[in-house]
C-alpha cells in the first residue's frame, strides 16, 4: 500500500481524515480502512473498525487486534475522551468477534484484564489459521 494512499487517512486535519475516510467506507478499501486504525481521532478508528468488522476478510484481525492493544489504557482525558475510548474498545472487539467468530461475552472498556483477555484469545486463534 502506497503513502500516497494512506497519507491523506492519516491526516492530522480532521476533515481531509473524514473525507479519506468516507471515500475508503464507499469504496471498501480493507488497506486504507486499516491505515485509519492509526489515526488519532477516536471517531474516526471506531468508524473504520466497524466498518472492518462488515466488510468481513479475517486478513483485517491483526490490524483490529494490534489497535485494541494499543487500547486498552485510557491513559489520560476527561469525560468525553473515556466515552470515544469506551465506543472504540467495543466496536474492536464486536469487530474481533464477527471475524474470529469468537465470543467474547461482555468487555468492560476500563478493565485491562478484560482487554488482555480478548488479545489472548485473539492471539490462540491466529496461530490456528
Amino acid at each position: 500500500m502506497s503513502a500516497e494512499l494512506t497519507q491523506p487517512i492519516l491526516s492530522e486535519d480532521y476533515p481531509t481524515a473524514e473525507a479519506a475516510l468516507n471515500t475508503a467506507l464507499a469504496q471498501k478499501d480493507v488497506p486504507v480502512l486499516e491505515a485509519a486504525l492509526g489515526q488519532r481521532s477516536y471517531l474516526l478508528k471506531t468508524r473504520a473498525a466497524a466498518a472492518l468488522g462488515t466488510v468481513g476478510q479475517i486478513g483485517s484481525v491483526p490490524k483490529l487486534r494490534d489497535c485494541l492493544a494499543k487500547h486498552k489504557m485510557l491513559v489520560f482525558g476527561g469525560t468525553e475522551q473515556r466515552l470515544d475510548h469506551a465506543q472504540l474498545v467495543h466496536t474492536l472487539v464486536e469487530a474481533l468477534e464477527k471475524l474470529t467468530g469468537q465470543d467474547f461475552g461482555p468487555v468492560n472498556p476500563d478493565s485491562v484484564e478484560a482487554i488482555e483477555a480478548v488479545l489472548m484469545q485473539v492471539d490462540r486463534w491466529l496461530a490456528t489459521q
